[in-house]
């Protein structure tokens, strides 16, 4: 990676000191786990885009925060705790990895050339009739 690569970000903590309720679900309970820093909007986009295209059985309401994931689990899958957590690791590792390739592209071939081959692409698509 170049000197402007981002360092890639890592789940840092689990804070099982503040625990709290959702409305909406009350068997639900909620609680944060923090990331190494704060995320750009590529790697908000990254992650969602992981995070709902990878598969697991078990995927809680997830909301990214500013440094942080907002997490509200059902209790009765705890045997299955340890497990989302390696999912969301790898998570966000893809996040970041997807991230990095992105800046890559765009210091090593400007801005205008993927957008130039993904106009081509647009161009060939038929449209559903």
């Amino acid at each position: 990676m170049t000197d402007s690569m981002p360092e890639p970000i890592k789940l840092t903590t689990i804070d099982a000191d503040n625990l709290s309720d959702i409305d909406d679900v009350p068997e639900a309970i909620a609680f944060r786990v923090g990331l190494s820093k704060p995320p750009s909007e590529t790697w908000r986009a990254e992650f969602d885009a992981a995070f709902h295209g990878m598969h697991h059985p078990i995927k809680p309401m997830t909301v990214l925060e500013e440094q942080s994931l907002f997490i509200a689990f059902l209790p009765r899958y705890s045997k299955d705790l340890q497990d989302f957590f390696d999912f969301l690791g790898r998570v966000v590792d893809r996040a970041s990895n997807e991230e990095a390739k992105t800046i890559e592209i765009h210091h090593r071939e400007g801005r205008l050339e993927p957008k130039r081959r993904f106009q081509e692409v647009l161009r060939r698509i038929k449209v559903p009739t």
